[in-house]
């Protein structure tokens, strides 16, 4: 949309025409840890309800919010023909975390993963399938509608996606179709792992800021920060991100 601000939302139009507005400035969901990205990010008032720091600790692991870094490149690195993209090694990080925060008690419905491309979506439900055999991926209608229009219907995988949410199944979604909602515990898988420094949908605030802000009780984040730190139009979002999760001690590899 270069030129024409098809990334410009329809609040934002109307603020920038004149309408009036009000910012919210206390926000009620994040615990502070995370609620501190927000705040280096996008909104730096941004203050905390007192009941958000007394979120329980996410059972089994030794931090609330972690970056997991690493440097397995996605799925066709370097082919721009590719028109959704994918991360192999992540879907299975992501299923293999899964696995060991339901381990820990958890149900299923306080989990989900999130992802910025609907092609992660099916690796991860087709990585699921393979490795957990009582468990599904449950993923909305509207992502089901995208992963049907860019995957071959016949593809049998795909059932392993369109199907209804059940007390079995793990809340699979992508960004765009994750507006507005919350889980406890949020797994990010942000796929972008190149040598380039090509990160796609990454490079945008807005969608980052969504992508941060979901998660009540822990989130824990699958990538590559080299990658991140490349990208000529993504590296003054991520930077700034990056340095928190190391003067924290959180990015481990």
């Amino acid at each position: 949309g270069n030129g024409y601000d098809l990334d410009v939302s329809l609040f934002e139009r109307l603020i920038q025409s004149g309408f009036k507005s009000a910012m919210l400035n206390v926000q009620h969901r994040m615990r502070p840890c995370i609620a501190d990205l927000i705040r280096r990010q996008t909104y730096p008032t941004l203050e905390d309800d007192p009941r958000v720091s007394k979120y329980p600790a996410v059972k089994g692991v030794a931090s609330n919010m972690l970056f997991l870094d690493h440097s397995v490149y996605e799925d066709g690195a370097g082919n721009y023909e590719i028109t959704t993209k994918s991360n192999s090694y992540e879907a299975s990080l992501c299923v293999e975390v899964v696995r060991y925060l339901l381990l820990q008690g958890y149900r299923h419905s306080q989990v989900t993963i999130l992802t910025p491309y609907v092609g992660q979506i099916l690796t991860i439900s087709r990585e699921m399938k393979r490795r957990m055999k009582d468990v599904s991926a449950y993923v909305s209608d509207l992502d089901q509608e995208t992963l049907l229009r860019q995957e071959d219907v016949n593809d049998p995988d795909m059932s392993t996606v369109v199907q209804a949410g059940d007390e079995n199944s793990i809340r699979c979604a992508s960004i765009d179709n994750f507006q507005g909602e919350e889980s406890d515990i949020v797994v990010i898988s942000l796929v972008r792992s190149n040598a380039q420094g090509s990160i796609g949908f990454l490079k945008e605030e807005q969608r980052v800021n969504v992508l941060l802000s979901r998660a009540k009780h822990g989130m824990y984040l699958l990538g590559n920060s080299k990658t991140l730190r490349l990208s000529q139009k993504g590296k003054h979002v991520w930077n700034p991100l990056i340095e928190i999760f190391e003067n924290t001690g959180n990015i481990v590899e």
